[in-house]
This record gives C-alpha cells, structure tokens and sequence, in this order.
C-alpha cells in the first residue's frame, strides 16, 4: 500500500533531491538537508550542505551524505559539514569508497576527492565531451567509477562512447541500469542505450508523454 506523508510543515521552497536510507528520508530545500522519519514524517535535523541549491543527494550506509550543486559538494557525518567549491560544475557525485568521492564535471570529467576533506587528488576518467553536459550519472563498480551524461544538443555520453543526435532535444536526466542507462529529454521521450563495442545501441523507446 502507499503511504502519503506530510513533510510540508517544514518546507518553504522546492524539494530539489530526495534520497532515503532505512529509515530516513533527506530531502533537500536550497542549500539545506531535513532529514525525516520514513514512517513517521516526523522531521529529526537540519544541516547546511551547500551556499547553493542542491541538484543531488547520495548516501553511504555508515550514514555519510553527499550533496552536490552547481559549484559546490558538500559531505555530512552527524552534525559535522565539510562544504568546497568546484571550479566546474558538477553534474553528479558518488561514494566511490570508504575513503574517496567521486565528481562529475560538466566538462565531462571524473575527479576524486578525499571524502573526509573534499580536496581533489586528481582525475581519472573523462567522457569526451564536445560541449557541456546538462546531465550525468556515476556508477561504481569495485575500484571503477563509471560515467555517463547527457548535454543540450541531444548527444549521449556512456563510459566513452558517444551517439550524437541520441534525442532530439536537450538530455534532461540519465540514469545507470545495470551496464545499460536509461536517458530522459525534452522531446518526451525515454529511451535505454547499451554499449556494444564501440557503438551505442538504442535498445528501446518510450513516447508519449503530454509534457517534458
């Protein structure tokens, strides 16, 4: 059965990323993390992660928390908040470890990053790009950090491999599957896309939607 809860009380603004973890819900409202009670709706904290509004949220099962905006990552553990500033923009983020987080430029870069700290120990993967992504999505696997993204041209990006024309509007979303990712656009469509060689296969469309 579903469940609706009330968390408006708290909220004066727009919730821009959601994620939940056993049994807490954060939520994200400009800079600032509520974290509330799944069963309950009961609010329990709030931290400042970001100066800016937080594009994306992910935890790890110690009950770290990574946020990320347009220049600036952000991680919590209890009460302690260590925020930086990025010199690109970050399009996703991901625990790739114990000890490192994992960012994704809008150049298409992948960065590591001290995850106590946040301080940068370099690069190691780079999509490619030819423009700036709007989108992206990291996955991790073992010791890889996969990427994909999407940018304003309607051209995909996965691990490398590219396919121009991909949507016929700008990358809104993208998401892992498995080794597949799924991709959103405004031409309202959904598509998923697998990587055979050095191709990307469209495995499937959905259309349909009455709005983007």
């Amino acid at each position: 059965s579903m469940q609706h809860l009330k968390l408006g009380e708290a909220h004066h603004g727009p919730v821009t990323a959601l994620v939940l973890r056993g049994e807490d819900v954060h939520a994200a409202i400009h800079g600032r993390i509520r974290t509330y009670d799944a069963t309950t709706g009961k609010l329990h904290r709030t931290r400042t992660l970001l100066p800016c509004r937080v594009h994306g949220l992910a935890c790890k099962d110690d009950g770290a928390l990574l946020a990320w905006g347009v220049d600036a990552v952000g991680v919590a553990r209890g009460d302690a908040v260590t925020t930086v500033t990025t010199e690109t923009r970050c399009v996703a983020a991901a625990f790739a470890s114990s000890e490192e987080v994992a960012t994704l430029t809008s150049a298409g870069t992948v960065e590591r990053r001290d995850a106590a700290t946040l301080v940068r120990r370099g690069a190691t993967a780079d999509l490619k790009t030819s423009g700036e992504l709007r989108c992206g999505a990291l996955r991790v696997a073992g010791e890889l950090v996969k990427a994909c993204g999407g940018d304003a041209f309607g051209r995909i990006i996965v691990d490398g491999v590219g396919r121009d024309e991909a949507h016929g509007g700008v990358i809104t979303s993208v998401a892992w599957a498995g080794d597949d990712v799924l991709s959103t656009s405004d031409d309202r469509r959904v598509t998923r896309w697998r990587i055979n060689g050095d191709a990307l296969e469209k495995v499937w469309t959905a259309a349909g939607h009455a709005a983007r």
